[in-house]
């Protein structure tokens, strides 16, 4: 899938993206693609399907000695399983809507059956980095989770932000991506992660020994399910 740079932090984004997963900021919209000239439209299409069959049937009317005179065949009823309309929306199958999504590709994750409860809180160093140097909107996409939520869980998928890099950068950044992280409890989400490299303090500069993985985004199965709605 085609890709395309966030007008506001510069990373990759997909090209079919409304939302920007790294800042969370909104997408201005593509511009519309050029007009179809009209043998592309099905329209189009429908009128050379029709001159078709026309010279079709000429062609056939002049190479037949007699037309063919048949009754035809009433057309059998629709049953009514044939009828069954699609008004009543199946139940979501969370774990495939969530294999790739707008909280990451877990295609490849690692799953581990544990079972537990555990806080997770969205660091405060990040908190306030943000706030000091953002502006509010900007603010507002990157701290739009809770910044602290108690779950119980008894599965974790756990998966690296790197489907936008080479294999080289790949190789370059190996331990520095971004972690992504899923929770689950009898098959249901429960929370989702991004937990950025760190190798210093943000507001401080103080440096972070040894570097670590700190939560920068959290979103609880509310709003994680109204993501997979829209």
């Amino acid at each position: 899938m085609a890709n395309r740079i966030c007008p506001f932090c510069k990373e990759k984004v997909k090209e079919s993206a409304t939302i920007c997963k790294h800042c969370k900021s909104e997408l201005p919209a593509l511009p519309p693609p050029p007009p179809k000239k009209w043998y592309q439209t099905w329209v189009g299409f429908f009128m050379i399907l029709i001159a078709l069959g026309i010279i079709s049937n000429q062609f056939g009317e002049k190479t037949s000695p007699t037309s063919s005179q048949g009754t035809s065949t009433p057309s059998t009823p629709s049953t009514n399983k044939d009828n069954i309309s699609n008004e009543i929306k199946p139940t979501i199958d969370e774990k495939k809507a969530l294999q790739d999504s707008y909280f990451g590709n877990f295609r490849n994750a690692k799953i581990k059956k544990k079972s537990g409860t555990i806080k997770l809180d969205v660091w405060q160093p990040w908190v306030q980095h943000v706030n000091q140097n953002f502006p509010p909107q900007i603010q507002k996409n990157f701290l739009s989770g809770p910044q602290s939520l108690n779950i119980s869980f008894d599965e974790i998928w756990t998966a690296e932000n790197d489907e936008d890099l080479t294999e080289s950068e790949k190789k370059e950044y190996k331990g520095q991506l971004d972690i992504l992280k899923l929770y689950w409890k009898d098959g249901k989400i429960q929370a989702s992660t991004v937990e950025k490299s760190y190798t210093g303090n943000p507001v401080t500069g103080d440096a972070i020994s040894p570097p670590a993985h700190k939560i920068t985004s959290l979103h609880d199965r509310s709003s994680i399910l109204k993501e997979l709605s829209n």
